[in-house]
């Protein structure tokens, strides 16, 4: 197998589109050595190892998570999710207040 080179370049806007379709269809998970990783690579065509592709999925995938954080009005948090309600039942407490005798 011939030696692969090192690419020094970055991500050129037509490879971050075919990255985004081939993941797309792909599906390739998150297996550092998931044969669809390699397909994903090979397919793109541009001589980058699984292992760089799939490492750049991630890191533009971290990097637009934190880009939608930082979106959010500064003194506005993002809302807590519903605290759910324990069932009358499971909190030992009946509908009218009372105590739930357990059946044993």
């Amino acid at each position: 197998a011939p030696a692969r080179r090192r690419r020094e370049s970055g991500w050129s806007a037509e490879e971050e589109s075919r990255l985004e379709a081939l993941v797309t269809e792909y599906r390739p998970g998150s297996s550092v050595l998931s044969a669809k990783w390699q397909a994903v690579a090979e397919q793109l065509g541009t001589g980058r190892t699984l292992v760089a592709v799939r490492g750049h999925w991630y890191a533009q995938r971290a990097a637009r998570e934190r880009e939608l954080k930082l979106a959010v009005p500064a003194g506005e948090a993002e809302p807590a999710p519903p605290t759910p309600i324990p069932a009358a039942a499971d909190a030992g407490v009946s509908a009218a207040g009372g105590e739930v005798e357990s059946a044993r």
